[in-house]
């Protein structure tokens, strides 16, 4: 795997300097951005760039994923909800106070 992302998937990492964004060190934090907000291009990327067990460890980590792109990785990659934890009581008790809609 290269050390950069495409270029094309700047418009994910539009709060962090992408040009220093790793995607071997901070592979949670890329995969989390990819699986909630790629498109079809960067699942494809993300999927051969990764092993469907850093990917469901990803899942499972997350705290700042849609429950929608939770849910829907979760049902391609048999992780159950109870494991993914933006899904846990104190992630969406949080979400509610900085989004409440």
């Amino acid at each position: 795997m290269s050390t950069k992302l495409p270029i094309e998937f700047k418009k994910y990492f539009w709060d962090v300097d992408f040009d220093q964004l790793d995607p071997r060190t901070k592979s949670k934090f890329v995969l989390g951005r990819i699986m909630d907000r790629g498109d079809a291009l960067a699942c494809k990327w993300m999927q051969k760039n990764f092993t469907k067990s850093q990917i469901s460890d990803a899942l499972k980590q997350a705290t700042e994923m849609s429950l929608r792109s939770a849910a829907f990785w979760g049902n391609i990659y048999d992780v159950n909800s109870s494991q993914i934890k933006c899904f846990r009581t104190p992630y969406r008790e949080t979400r509610k106070t900085l989004w409440p809609y």
